[in-house]
């Protein structure tokens, strides 16, 4: 990822019963929708760039402007939902 990557993600089209040690997006939207006959009505998924994947208890500075690019791009998906 060289940006941030916004997509909308919709439940899985076949049951997710019995993948216990991998799952996508799409494959707990629809675990969700067996366990609870419910899932969110729009899920979007955000990615932005890896800087550094070494161990670390705080964010590299670029790691960080990203972040608030993402949390901008939250509030205005949000405000859309809700106006």
């Amino acid at each position: 990822i060289s940006s941030l990557v916004v997509r909308s993600v919709e439940p899985a089209t076949e049951s997710t019963t019995g993948h216990s040690h991998f799952a996508t997006p799409q494959s707990l939207l629809t675990l969700s929708r067996e366990l609870y006959n419910s899932c969110p009505h729009k899920t979007f998924l955000i990615g932005i760039p890896a800087f550094s994947l070494d161990f670390s208890d705080t964010m590299t500075a670029q790691t960080s402007q990203w972040v608030e690019v993402a949390v901008e791009e939250v509030r205005r998906i949000l405000q859309n939902e809700f106006q």
